[in-house]
């Protein structure tokens, strides 16, 4: 068995000018056979919801989604990733807080460029970290205006040094889509807010070469993706060895959450469940990248 590892990547639909289908017929992709479920986890991004809705807290319908995650067949945690408060102020802070009492599951927070600051630390939230839970690597990264560097950099080198040949999965979570460009195959994606692009990143010289250095299937997992309706609300892809996920919510027609289920033979299977009753959007085989405006 080949071990994985996820790096946070979400599919839009065609609605979201996030992704296309493959073919018009959604039965056409048959479901990928699963063996028992081991465990599953959620990541949710941009759980602040849309940008010009000025309500303090965590997205309604995240909120109303609750109880059907408790439901869900082996759901042991969830990851935030990114953008959990709209501004980084006490208050933003406290109603974020308050909402997050009530989620029965254990949550890690990955910070999106909304949450870093002096508010961030105060509260003790660290900008990376790493942990194993039930034979894989989990890795939380923060970019540095969209590039991991330098002492960032040298925690993912290390981590996965030390803990690739271990595990049987690695999930690399983070906020941007560091691995998007306007110009490239994944240039049809459309992101939260184009502007924060800093018209580069080290992501394909540096971070890609040392993720293939590794014979993992690896899985990034990215959360600034889906905030208004004219965004992309999710997006996947495969490239070499790694896959692409990336999703988010705030947009009101397609919010989403990223489920992924690990079975007994350490095999990933990741879906997107739209909000607020899970339902599947389609199976994740079935969506290709958007074409880039010419």
């Amino acid at each position: 068995m080949k071990p994985f590892i996820l790096a946070y990547l979400l599919i839009g639909l065609t609605a979201c000018h996030s992704v296309s289908r493959k073919d018009d017929d959604q039965t056409s992709v048959p479901d990928k056979p699963k063996a028992d479920i081991k465990y599953a986890f959620f990541a949710a991004g941009h759980v602040y919801g849309n940008p010009m809705d000025s309500t303090k807290g965590i997205y309604s319908p995240f909120m109303q989604c609750l109880n059907r995650l408790y439901e869900y067949p082996k759901m042991e945690f969830g990851l935030f990733t990114g953008d959990v408060v709209r501004q980084p102020t006490p208050e933003y802070w406290d109603a974020y807080e308050r909402d997050h009492e009530f989620i029965k599951l254990p949550v890690h927070l990955i910070p999106g460029n909304h949450d870093r600051g002096e508010e961030f630390e105060k509260r003790g939230y660290p900008y990376y970290q790493k942990f194993t839970r039930n034979g894989d690597l989990f890795i939380f990264l923060s970019p540095t205006n969209w590039n991991i560097e330098n002492q960032q950099l040298e925690f993912l080198e290390q981590a996965l040094k030390e803990y690739a040949q271990k595990a049987d999965n690695i999930f690399i979570g983070m906020h941007e889509l560091i691995w998007w460009h306007p110009e490239n195959e994944f240039g049809g994606v459309k992101i939260n807010y184009e502007p924060h692009f800093p018209g580069q990143t080290n992501y394909w010289e540096v971070v890609h070469p040392l993720l293939q250095s590794y014979d993992n299937d690896i899985y990034l997992i990215a959360g600034d993706l889906g905030c208004t309706d004219v965004v992309s609300a999710y997006s996947y892809h495969q490239k070499d060895n790694v896959h692409f996920l990336a999703s988010g919510m705030g947009g009101g027609k397609e919010d989403n959450i990223l489920v992924i289920e690990v079975d007994v033979n350490g095999d990933v299977h990741p879906s997107f469940k739209k909000l607020p009753n899970l339902t599947r959007m389609m199976p994740i085989e079935a969506y290709e990248l958007p074409k880039r405006d010419k």
